[in-house]
């Protein structure tokens, strides 16, 4: 997975790429479910090509491809395309990327902000989650155990 700048990483202007156990994010097991409604953006006659996933609470867009190069190809199409704020160096996103028998699905989270409008709220509104990769996979990381207690379906959909 990878945290852009702003976007969950450790700190506002660290960017990280990590590696991790697949199969555990909520987003992967609900894929045999949300790739059956996606919204073609690019395709191409081998298979590859980049979607919408409609059906996720955020917005987010499938990557599938067969070689690096072609994941490449797709990944600056997108990147591109994808607004970059004032005196920012790259498009605010996270990614998450798994590899199946027969191609590499990369999930891109194009972000609007660093932080949800409950991290900066007070009392018992405030709920000081930060989301990155994970999070934006449906695995909410919360450094206070009483933010995690607040969370329900309908926050994190309002979170993500």
């Amino acid at each position: 997975f990878y945290n852009g700048p702003r976007c969950g990483a450790s700190a506002p202007d660290h960017a990280h790429f990590q590696a991790g156990t697949t199969g555990l994010l909520p987003l992967q097991t609900a894929w045999p479910r949300l790739s059956r409604n996606l919204t073609a953006v690019v395709t191409n006659p081998d298979g590859t090509g980049i979607w919408f996933v409609p059906d996720y609470p955020a917005a987010a867009f499938l990557i599938r491809s067969h070689t690096t190069a072609d994941g490449n190809e797709l990944f600056d199409m997108l990147y591109n395309a994808m607004p970059l704020n004032k005196g920012e160096s790259e498009p605010m996103m996270n990614i998450v990327c798994w590899h199946n028998s027969s191609c590499t699905l990369s999930v891109v989270f194009p972000r609007g902000k660093h932080r949800p409008d409950c991290y900066y709220a007070t009392g018992e509104a405030q709920i000081m989650v930060s989301p990155g990769a994970l999070d934006m996979s449906g695995l909410f990381i919360t450094p206070r155990k009483e933010d995690f207690d607040k969370l329900t379906p309908e926050t994190a959909t309002a979170i993500l």
